[in-house]
């Protein structure tokens, strides 16, 4: 499962089935492969916003 950033919304695609699926908590921790079940979906997705908003560094 990968997970999706698209016109400021999150989507989760499923590699194997070839589709779209729900963005419910199992699934964004099979997308993001984080091992810590005390975070709740609106904490992870803030923890990504923040990383993918975050200055990128230049070589």
């Amino acid at each position: 499962m990968k997970l999706v950033y698209l016109g400021n919304c999150f989507h989760i695609f499923d590699t194997k089935q070839n589709k779209y699926v729900k963005l419910s908590t199992k699934n964004l921790y099979a997308a993001i492969a984080i091992n810590d079940p005390n975070l709740s979906k609106r904490e992870i997705l803030s923890k990504v916003l923040i990383h993918i908003n975050s200055p990128r560094l230049k070589k």
